[in-house]
């Protein structure tokens, strides 16, 4: 394995939820339907979240990419804790991203 440090960046995500763009307020029942359609519809989704906001954070390395998703639990509560949504790791010369 080879010892170079890994790249760490950090991407802007999605700044609304699709949820909220609809009209459903984050503490409605009917949050997550956009979400639960979306995969129903299509199995090719490892991972689907309209409800939350968030960034994604990459490291890169010689060996794997690795992608957590990570967002605040709440962004009606100004220090809401921040999550880990989703772990993602891609390795090379297998274009699957594998969910961790």
């Amino acid at each position: 394995m080879n010892s170079e440090p890994l790249k760490r960046l950090m991407c802007l995500g999605c700044g609304f939820s699709y949820d909220e763009a609809l009209g459903l307020p984050e503490d409605s029942p009917e949050t997550g339907l956009v979400t639960q359609r979306l995969k129903e519809t299509n199995p090719h989704y490892s991972f689907v979240d309209t409800v939350h906001r968030g960034y994604a954070v990459l490291e890169l390395g010689p060996e794997e990419m690795k992608v957590e998703l990570r967002g605040p639990t709440s962004v009606l509560e100004p220090t809401s804790t921040m999550n880990t949504w989703a772990s993602f790791r891609v390795v090379p010369d297998n274009p699957v991203a594998e969910l961790s």
